[in-house]
């Protein structure tokens, strides 16, 4: 009983010395609530995506529209470039973020990072041209595949 008394007389001192420590959550809640952010950056991610997705596919088909119309008819390689073409503003943009924000200096780590942004450069150029291509051939076969020869 004298034990139960001492605890709380100790209690009550940490108490209004200010020495109480909040209750820390526990590890699973932590864990819990991370775990739960990160499934929205995947989906926000998978929005983003889609909204590249359907921005490729809609200018290529526009652009092979134009193409068309002006009778000249080679637009399979038109439809890569046009659509790939953005992977260009993306190495711009990583030229004008080493010069203006990064302080690398020195030749390796230089080289390293115009090497890394030429490769994602490259792979995000494969990426909306395949976008643009698939786009540009599935509109040019729906609009032909219209057409009917009597």
């Amino acid at each position: 009983m004298k034990t139960r008394h001492r605890d709380a007389v100790d209690a009550a001192v940490r108490e209004s010395a200010g020495l109480v420590r909040e209750p820390r959550p526990s590890r699973d809640a932590v864990v819990r609530r991370r775990l739960h952010q990160i499934y929205y950056i995947f989906g926000f991610l998978f929005l983003v995506s889609m909204i590249l997705v359907a921005t490729c596919a809609e200018i290529t088909i526009l652009l092979c529209y134009f193409q068309l119309c002006n009778e000249d008819y080679a637009w399979w390689w038109r439809s890569v470039m046009s659509s790939g073409a953005c992977a260009g503003y993306v190495f711009l943009y990583a030229v004008w973020y080493f010069i203006s924000e990064l302080e690398i200096t020195g030749g390796v780590p230089s080289t390293l990072y115009f090497g890394y942004m030429t490769l994602v450069s490259g792979i995000f150029f494969l990426v909306t041209g395949t976008i643009g291509f698939y786009a540009c051939l599935w509109f040019v076969n729906k609009i032909y595949g219209s057409i009917k020869v009597d």
